[in-house]
């Protein structure tokens, strides 16, 4: 796959606006429209101040007057819409937060395959935008603010047009300062971008360290030290990175305000003539002092502003390049999943690899799995075992070849429909903190509610006791971290066992060592348990796969399937196994041997 790229700003910022008016499409509207009036308000009190001071120089009190009421009118109506838009604002930012993440959550959760999650590209920017979560919160006031001090300059720009043209050239002087800013967060987000991967890993030792398991390695092995010298180069290549990036952004900002401060003193000078001459009144002086120094701090604003959107831009880019990859991915045509399975599941010359891996995972296996059987899988670690099931459950899709349903390419069947009518417990099970009684539930979303049927879940994973021996049973709360209860290995592998048994009679049943963590007495229990299940599934053609390194569960499949280094080398039952295939009956001597 290749690796992530940064979408389009027009993409980027179209995706933003279209969560965003769907969010909150009021107090959108609302502040948008709020914040520019503000914007424009701010300008006019300079032209009352200039109005107010020469109507005093002049002894006019009725326009004195009359400008000191426009003032403090303008000035009252300026701060309470600014109150009034920060309120709504901040509300509008909440839902609009809460709706950026919700999306990219689906978005991830509804990825058609693995392959995004096993590139390191993918991750860096997965990362990035976990660390940037404060945009999801300031993009929406980013634009807003941005636009509130472009009307407001634009305004000051006009008021100091009207006494002298050159006066505009103030915005030409704040030129440096804004292309400083969009590339002093160009300069940044690179910065943050390079030392993602050392971050990652300083995250990764320090969430290892921080487990029981993690520390008791670390601890006997003695590792700290190594851990020690590991998280201190990344450190010291991630601040390098980061003081070299803010060393340059210092220089341009300083460069900027150099040439805004010069502006700004030029300005004056120019009104002083101005009012010698003849050619300005004292108010216009005035004007010019407070619009100049109101247009410094206005440049220096709107040079924060385009830092900030460039970095608002840059986060919604990288956001966008996630989604839209997350959803790249073929999910398949519109072709019906079957009903029944008629005659079974064929794998046709299936290869696979990893990305950016150098070899095959899975190399040019064929085999067919009957309709209503039992079937193991074995070999030896790194087999391709769990890679092949992946394949069935089109978790990772062929590099080469294809997977057949009853003759049907499973590319031709929407993924999300496939995954619908199968159901599977995996080795590294997801261990949910919620309750009992959800934990097992999601298993089948149509019944998650169905404490009855949750209990037959529970029993036909072997799983009944765990209600009885949980305080509060069903409603026990899962996992230490919420103030739960922390379940050992063993306990975690029946509750997604009872998981996968939700669905009641899935085309596929997919158990990739679901119980590597229990005693073998308890594993042949469970596996008897299995076989009985798949018996009363026959009906509709249902396959159930084991994946299994323990032969004793393994010799009572109807079909068993080995594989080596990513290869297929025998296909059989267990008696012709043993006289066919070497290295099946080697694996099984040295099973048997151990036990006796």
């Amino acid at each position: 796959m290749n690796s992530p790229k940064h979408a389009g700003i027009a993409s980027a910022v179209a995706t933003f606006a279209r969560i965003t008016v769907r969010a909150a499409p009021l107090r959108v509207v609302t502040t948008m429209l709020l914040e520019p009036i503000a914007g424009a308000l701010g300008a006019l009190v300079g032209l009352w101040l200039k109005l107010l001071s020469d109507a005093a120089v002049l002894g006019s009190g009725r326009e004195a007057a009359a400008a000191a009421a426009l003032l403090a009118g303008t000035f009252a109506l300026e701060r309470t819409l600014t109150a009034v838009g920060l309120r709504i604002r901040l509300g509008a930012q909440e839902r609009v937060a809460f709706a950026l993440e919700k999306h990219l959550a689906t978005a991830l959760g509804d990825t058609a395959t693995l392959d995004p999650l096993e590139t390191p590209e993918y991750l860096d920017r997965l990362d990035l935008l976990r660390r940037g979560r404060d945009y999801y919160w300031y993009s929406l006031s980013a634009l807003v603010q941005g636009g509130r001090e472009l009307v407001r300059l634009a305004g000051m720009l006009i008021l100091l047009a009207t006494i002298d043209p050159w006066l505009t050239a103030l915005l030409v002087l704040g030129v440096p300062i804004l292309v400083a800013a969009r590339f002093n967060r160009r300069i940044r987000e690179d910065a943050e971008e390079s030392v993602s991967e050392d971050r990652r890993l300083s995250e990764n030792i320090i969430g290892v360290a921080g487990t029981p398991a993690g520390a008791s390695e670390i601890r006997v092995a003695a590792l700290a030290p190594v851990l020690d010298g590991l998280l201190t180069a990344g450190g010291l290549r991630t601040e390098q990175r980061l003081v070299a990036a803010e060393k340059r952004a210092a220089a341009h900002q300083l460069l900027g305000g150099m040439m805004i401060a010069a502006g700004y003193s030029a300005a004056i000078l120019l009104a002083c003539i101005l009012a010698v001459r003849g050619d300005a009144t004292p108010g216009d002086v005035l004007l010019v002092l407070t619009l100049a120094g109101g247009m410094a701090g206005n440049l220096r604003s709107v040079s924060t502003w385009t830092s900030e959107l460039t970095g608002v831009v840059r986060f919604l880019q990288r956001y966008c390049s996630v989604v839209d990859l997350a959803g790249a991915h073929d999910r398949g045509g519109d072709t019906p999943v079957p009903p029944r399975v008629n005659d079974g599941i064929a794998l046709e010359g299936i290869s696979y690899s990893y990305p950016g891996g150098n070899s095959h995972a899975l190399q040019d296996v064929t085999f067919h799995l009957p309709a209503g059987t039992v079937v193991a899988i074995v070999g030896d670690n790194g087999a391709g075992k769990s890679t092949l099931i992946k394949q069935l459950c089109r978790l990772y899709n062929p590099s080469w070849g294809r997977v057949c349903l009853d003759g049907e390419d499973l590319m031709r069947f929407d993924v999300r429909e496939w995954r619908m009518n199968i159901s599977a417990a995996f080795q590294d099970v997801a261990r949910i903190e919620v309750t009992l009684r959800e934990s097992v539930g999601v298993g089948d979303l149509a019944h998650a509610d169905d404490e009855a049927w949750i209990r037959r879940a529970l029993d036909r994973a072997g799983a009944a006791d765990l209600e009885g021996v949980l305080p509060d049973g069903l409603e026990a709360q899962l996992g230490a971290t919420w103030d739960g209860v922390e379940l050992s290995t063993g306990q975690w592998q029946k509750v997604a066992l009872a998981r996968a048994m939700m669905r009641d009679d899935p085309l596929l049943l997919v158990l990739d060592e679901p119980t590597s963590s229990l005693d073998p007495e308890a594993e042949i229990a469970l596996f008897e348990r299995f076989a009985s299940i798949a018996q009363d599934r026959r009906s509709r053609g249902g396959i159930t796969l084991l994946v299994s390194h323990r032969f004793s569960t393994v010799q009572a499949a109807e079909l068993i399937v080995v594989l080596s280094v990513g290869r297929l080398v025998g296909v059989g039952t267990h008696v012709e196994l043993m006289q066919g295939c070497e290295l099946y009956r080697n694996m099984y001597e040295v099973h048997a041997r151990s036990y006796r």
